[in-house]
């Protein structure tokens, strides 16, 4: 039964094309899971109505972080720079912000807290992944080592 699911029957050009077709359609249902947790917080629905919504968008989130720092990757573009930490926690605060965009003294207190608490965790998940990216390479160095020994 192991093999029937570890056995692609795509060719490298395929399975390419379905990794690429994988990342956007995952992309697409985290946008659509995190929008539609912003619209009903916007509106004002009770907790229990998008409960779900938030359940999955913290599972796939923090999945999708461990997995990335596990495997010694941070993102295509940026770098984990303070300055980088600090846009994305800025961004983030907005959107906090916004949502409470009613109470102009609750949307500020949000959003500096969103800030402060989405800049200390980008910036301990970018220690992680300096650390982790180190071990790595070292593996990496200490392999070639003995394969030229040999």
């Amino acid at each position: 039964m192991n093999s029937i699911f570890k056995k692609s029957k795509l060719d490298e050009m395929q399975e390419i094309k379905m990794l690429k077709i994988e990342h956007y359609s995952f992309w697409a249902l985290y946008a659509g899971l995190a929008a539609a947790l912003v619209i009903q917080v916007a509106q004002g629905a009770p907790g229990a109505q998008f409960a779900g919504e938030g359940i999955v968008l913290l599972l796939v989130s923090a999945g999708s972080m461990i997995a990335s720092l596990w495997s010694g990757l941070w993102d295509r573009k940026f770098q984990p720079s303070a300055g980088t930490n600090a846009l994305v926690a800025l961004a983030g605060a907005v959107i906090a912000g916004a949502v409470n965009f009613h109470y102009l003294p609750g949307a500020v207190m949000t959003a500096g807290c969103t800030w402060l608490l989405t800049f200390g965790i980008l910036q301990a998940c970018s220690a992680l992944y300096r650390r982790r990216r180190r071990n790595l390479d070292s593996q990496t160095e200490e392999e070639t080592e003995e394969k030229d020994d040999e």
